[in-house]
């Protein structure tokens, strides 16, 4: 099994040669910045990756969301470029090459527990206003399905924690991101997580799962090594031990 492995990646003797620049944002507990580091779900299978794969380990940047996925798409340099967590939406097919899914994600509409709205389908939503992040998949998902910006739909520029402050000092009926996002955001910055209450949840794919998205200059064997090194993760009980670090 393991010599199956590990031809490809001796025939593709490149590998190690190519630089390889990482982006992710804010966005616990998939990836996030503690003391310094960044971790996280993803983030902990990104670096194992490049280890299995013999590969530096990854300096990872953490910045805003619209800046790392701009420059993900518009990398005019000779790198591979990586950015995660990402949703593989239609959209965003051809923008990218892709590998994962690198972690499990339900995407929800989350308010307050006291609040007596209610939600039996995603057009009762727009009747209260949802905050939601610039470049996000939600922002792009609830713009498809009819939401109006600065109406009943307002963008966050950058981080999630800040859509998570307008939630709780009322500013906004509801945000838009996966139940334990919002849970771990909540915590991180000083809040009860247990007045969060899903509303509406979208359980089927696309929203199931995060990607890792590679710049479209990657050769398509390095995409091929870390599919993958990947699928021998998942197989080898590795993953499941990661995601019951963040699981509650």
């Amino acid at each position: 099994m393991k010599i199956l492995f590990f031809l490809p990646l001796l025939a593709f003797g490149g590998l190690q040669d190519l630089k390889y620049t990482v982006y992710t944002e804010s966005f616990p507990p998939y990836n996030f910045q503690d003391a310094g580091v960044v971790g996280g779900i993803s983030t902990e299978m990104i670096r194992l990756m490049f280890e299995k794969l013999k590969l530096p380990a990854p300096k990872i940047t953490l910045t805003g969301w619209s800046e790392s996925y701009e420059k993900t798409i518009h990398n005019q340099t000779p790198d591979v470029v990586i950015l995660y967590s990402i949703l593989r939406l239609q959209e965003r097919e051809n923008m990218f090459k892709w590998v994962g899914p690198i972690a499990p994600f339900t995407f929800n509409l989350i308010g307050l527990v006291e609040s007596d709205k209610k939600i039996s389908e995603l057009d009762d939503a727009k009747r209260f206003t949802t905050a939601v992040i610039k470049d996000d998949f939600a922002e792009l998902f609830l713009l498809k399905n009819g939401f109006k910006l600065n109406q009943n739909l307002y963008r966050i520029p950058e981080k999630h924690e800040q859509a998570i402050e307008r939630l709780y000092q009322g500013k906004v009926d509801f945000v838009a991101m996966a139940y334990l996002n919002a849970v771990h955001i909540a915590r991180r910055t000083g809040h009860d997580s247990k007045q969060l209450k899903v509303y509406w949840q979208k359980d089927e794919f696309p929203f199931t799962g995060l990607f890792m998205a590679f710049s479209r200059n990657t050769p398509d064997a390095v995409i091929q090594a870390f599919a993958d090194v990947l699928a021998q993760i998942k197989t080898s009980g590795e993953y499941v031990t990661i995601l019951n670090k963040y699981f509650p």
